[in-house]
């Protein structure tokens, strides 16, 4: 009897464990990436730029968000793009994102929520605003237009640097806390080490265990 309740109770699974199905959720919205074109305004183009090589093309994880995006962008257009005095002048804190059809892109979303919410936005508009069928709405990449200047800042509402997108992402947990538990002690009480740790974990996107064992 002992031997075989012993054999049971082996098999099961602890208390604290994560479910592998759980697991693998995390991990394939984790890894989930979207196309994105990026292509910088005609008009705002500096003198002297290249203008046949003006778009970017990038495979962006679903869980990061534009101002990560930044840099990598602004290597590409400093090096094929732009004249390289007149590029250096430019502000990434000036520039912000507008979707092909003219719609101000909310920079503290993920980029995987800005995806799917132009794509069921897509869906739904009537096919004299667009200019494709319903049987072709799923086009990718997504195509974005980048601005370098005169940010509607009444809209964007913080400037869209990396630092405030970290406040904006740690408000957003906290407001997922209180929504699950009913209050937010699992986050504030969380040590700036480990709240960091998040943060560096969706910025760097290379350390998914990290991420979820906080």
């Amino acid at each position: 009897m002992s031997a075989y309740g012993t054999t049971r109770h082996h098999g099961q699974p602890s208390a604290n464990s994560t479910p592998a199905s759980t697991t693998l959720f995390r991990r394939l919205s984790w890894e989930g990436t979207v196309p994105l074109e990026i292509r910088v305004d005609s008009k705002e183009l500096p003198a002297n730029s290249d203008r046949g090589l003006e778009c970017y093309y990038i495979q962006a994880p679903r869980v990061s968000y534009l101002p990560l995006l930044m840099p990598e962008i602004r290597r590409f257009l400093m090096d094929v793009v732009f004249d390289e005095a007149v590029g250096k002048m430019l502000k990434e804190e000036e520039w912000w994102f507008e979707s092909e059809e003219g719609t101000l892109l909310k920079w503290h979303w993920p980029i995987g929520l800005i995806y799917d919410n132009h794509t069921i936005s897509a869906s739904i508009r009537p096919p004299s605003q667009t200019s494709t069928s319903h049987h072709n709405l799923q086009v990718t990449p997504l195509k974005l237009i980048l601005h370098l200047a005169s940010p509607p800042t009444e809209k964007l509402l913080l400037s869209p640097s990396a630092e405030s997108c970290k406040q904006a992402f740690m408000g957003q947990l906290k407001e997922a806390d209180f929504i699950r538990w009913g209050n937010t002690k699992r986050m504030t009480g969380l040590r700036k080490q480990d709240q960091d740790g998040i943060w560096e974990g969706i910025k760097e996107h290379n350390k998914f265990d990290d991420y979820w064992r906080v």
